[in-house]
Parts: C-alpha cells; sequence; structure tokens
C-alpha cells in the first residue's frame, strides 16, 4: 500500500514545486469542514517494482519486507 503526495493540478502533468496546491494520490488535498482532514486511502499496487515521479513524497507500507530494522 502507498499514498503519493506531489505538488500541481490534477488536471496538468508537471507543476512546479512552487504550487500551492497538494496532490495526494492524484487528487488536490484540501481539508474539510472545521478543519478536518480528508481520508487518506492507500492504493494497493502488486509486482516487484514500482515508479514515481520526481518531487513527490511516498509512504510504503510493504507487507512481509522482512526488513530487521521494523522488528
Amino acid at each position: 500500500m502507498f499514498l503519493v503526495l506531489s505538488p500541481g493540478d490534477a488536471g496538468v502533468s508537471a507543476q512546479p514545486l512552487t504550487d500551492r496546491q497538494v496532490l495526494l494520490n492524484g487528487v488536490p488535498l484540501a481539508l474539510r469542514a472545521g478543519d478536518a482532514l480528508p481520508p487518506l486511502v492507500s492504493l494497493r499496487q502488486s509486482g516487484e517494482s514500482m515508479t514515481f515521479e520526481p518531487a513527490t513524497i511516498t509512504f510504503l507500507a510493504m507487507a512481509h519486507a522482512a526488513n530487521r530494522a521494523c522488528s
């Protein structure tokens, strides 16, 4: 599962890093009524590799990674 934060407008692929809008999995990230955070819905992807656009912040959860540092 993963979450991807990136700069820009959902309708335009290459926005500058100085853009004031942030996308969460391709959807504009904005507070809801009462300054509540929107649901942070993760995406699922199978396979052995993933590619991300430059200037993204990615949060990954890798099931069964067997990383000793996480034990």
